[in-house]
């Protein structure tokens, strides 16, 4: 299974990441995901602020893979920098039978719940989500998960099954909320 962690590099994204390789299967292929949303600007000016975006970005993801491979050596880290929103580029990257793991913070609203990026990427993945809490302790074993859905269509059934699988392997309880 592939597992896609998108990152910016803050303290709650790898809390997530942390968690994903302490619970998950050792052999599962691991993917670190940035996106990188450029403001709309004049076309030089945006030129030159890319490739600043850019090379911040790979210095932060090299020190991150760096340390998430101390941490886990025996887990191979993989990494991917994109330019879009982080919805567009998850979702160019992801495919169904793939597993998301996302930190979870924000600002106002019920994004104050769960946070404007993650969001976006509960009503517009393809694959399964597991939404980490900045407040929970990535290395501790967690009772239980929820389900959130409104059941409008069939996927959200075929995500149940697929799911249910993997909390299995992280011995999860599902309440489903609808």
């Amino acid at each position: 299974m592939k597992i896609f962690l998108p990152t910016d590099f803050s303290d709650c994204s790898k809390k997530a990441c942390v968690f994903a390789a302490s619970h998950l299967p050792e052999d599962f292929v691991f993917t670190l995901i940035h996106a990188i949303h450029t403001p709309q600007a004049g076309a030089t000016l945006l030129i030159n602020l890319d490739e600043e975006l850019r090379s911040v970005a790979r210095e932060n993801m090299e020190s991150l893979v760096k340390e998430l491979e101390f941490i886990f050596p025996a887990i191979e880290f993989k990494s991917i920098i994109k330019f879009g929103s982080v919805n567009q580029v998850v979702n160019e990257i992801v495919s169904a039978d793939d597993l998301i793991v996302v930190g979870t913070t924000g600002a106002s609203g019920i994004n104050s719940v769960i946070g404007s990026n993650t969001s976006g990427l509960i009503r517009y993945a393809k694959c399964p989500l597991i939404c980490i809490p900045d407040s929970v302790n990535p290395l501790k074993q967690l009772n239980k998960a929820m389900f959130s859905t409104d059941f409008k269509n069939d996927a959200s059934i075929k995500q149940l099954d697929k799911l249910e699988k993997l909390l299995s392997i992280l011995r999860l309880k599902i309440e489903v909320l609808h």
